[in-house]
């Protein structure tokens, strides 16, 4: 009899179709979340843009090495009157003025070179933002699709509840009907099937709210009705040695506190090159042509003129001693802040691995308790059928199965987000997901 049971108790929980299969047609593996993520989130594309604007800035002209060319053009009419041997005599002045000018610096201290500078280590610092965005935004869809994993294996474990709940209410009243059991028993039984269907019922809703707010994360690509793998993949080969040795040559945010600090570094070389002369080169030709209808002399002067202009700002209210010190303090905020960082990620990764260790030893440990539990089951429900136990013993070890289930499922999720965080910290995390930073 025992044989049976277990065997009506295997079908029960396995043979039937998964209930968030069943409410969509479409199968949404984790590689094609990451994928769509990596282009339609939008935190990604805001990222990228930025990126742009930083690669547009980066230029020979937006730094100063071009010059400058100028093209003016006025025309303009005046009227006016004299009085010529007693006579008023009205009459217009026509006149058209045409010019070019050029201007370029030749020499600026070295400003010039050093905004170029800058301007590159912006554009590698924006650079780095877009993939530190990238990164992050990706970690928090593979945590946000495990957990859609988690919570639809929780609605699974209370679909089984309800299934074991449904059977002992018939074993219930049959054993009523055969004068063995109280009308007390039924209407008890009853009450806890009621119960388990609402928890059912609860998990469907947070699924449901769980979905919508993993659609967004995918920038609202695609139809939000779909399911998700039923599996959590579990990388158990992680050291903590290789994890610290990548975070020191990959982690993206210390990338980017590096890539900060070497801008800080320019900017304070424009700054000090406000201390040297500026000499610049300008050349221009201008036209002019007057015609009076008065028989003034008209003017046609064409000329062409250039020069070189040298300047130096030999006193300004030390407001250049004043910007050269706070971009000096700046560099040094900018160090201070990569020594915090590199603390930081190295504290955070020898936690995370030993959350990520104690996780994979909770998992083996509650999965041994999931085949216990389901024994029990299995044995309890045939005790039940013969009258050996009553519906509160059963229901005692039915609450045991269904907790460490969902135990079971837990644990996998934290082991797999304690995964995904450790990935992120060594600068793996795009390299495993197969996404070009």
């Amino acid at each position: 009899m025992i044989r049976l049971c277990a065997c009506f108790l295997v079908v029960l929980i396995y043979a039937a179709p998964s209930w968030s299969q069943g409410a969509s047609d479409d199968l949404l593996t984790l590689n094609e979340a990451v994928r769509r993520a990596a282009e339609d989130n939008f935190s990604v594309r805001m990222a990228r843009n930025d990126a742009r604007i930083a690669e547009n800035d980066y230029s020979l002209g937006n730094a100063g090495f071009f010059p400058n060319l100028e093209l003016r053009a006025q025309e303009s009419r005046t009227s006016f009157g004299r009085v010529m041997e007693n006579q008023a005599v009205f009459g217009a002045a026509h006149t058209v003025d045409v010019s070019m000018n050029l201007s370029t610096t030749l020499f600026d201290g070295g400003g010039q070179l050093a905004t170029y500078r800058r301007l590159g280590s912006e554009r590698e610092l924006a650079m780095l933002e877009a993939a530190r965005t990238t990164e992050a935004a990706l970690a928090d869809v593979i945590v946000a699709y495990y957990d859609l994993v988690r919570q639809q294996e929780q609605v699974e474990v209370q679909r089984e509840a309800v299934s074991i709940s449904e059977e002992r209410v018939r074993i219930a009243s049959l054993r009523r009907d055969l004068g063995s059991a109280s009308e007390l028993e039924v209407r008890r039984a009853q009450v806890d099937l009621n119960a388990d269907r609402a928890a059912q019922l609860r998990q469907e809703i947070s699924l449901v709210d769980a979905r919508a707010d993993f659609h967004q994360l995918l920038g609202g690509d695609g139809s939000p009705t779909f399911s998700v793998e039923d599996t959590i993949r579990l990388d158990r080969t992680l050291l903590l040695d290789d994890l610290l040795a990548g975070a020191a040559a990959g982690n993206r945010t210390l990338e980017r506190m590096r890539q900060a600090r070497e801008s800080a570094e320019f900017a304070t070389a424009e700054e000090r090159a406000d201390w040297l002369p500026s000499i610049g080169l300008s050349a221009g030709y201008s036209f002019n042509d007057l015609t009076s209808q008065l028989g003034l002399p008209a003017g046609r002067a064409p000329g062409l003129n250039y020069g070189v202009t040298a300047s130096w700002n030999v006193f300004d209210g030390f407001n250049r001693s004043r910007r050269i010190e706070n971009a000096q303090v700046r560099l040094q905020n900018s160090e201070l802040a990569l020594e915090e960082a590199s603390t930081y990620v190295g504290t955070r990764i020898e936690s995370a691995y030993q959350n990520y260790r104690r996780s994979l030893d909770l998992v083996d440990l509650e999965q041994e308790n999931v085949a216990l539990a389901s024994f029990n089951v299995q044995v309890a429900l045939e005790q039940f059928r013969v009258g050996t136990i009553t519906s509160v013993e059963l229901r005692e070890v039915q609450s045991a199965f269904t907790s460490a289930e969902l135990r079971f499922i837990t644990a996998q999720f934290e082991a797999a987000r304690a995964q995904v965080e450790l990935q992120q910290l060594s600068g793996r995390l795009l390299q495993q997901v197969g996404i070009s930073p």
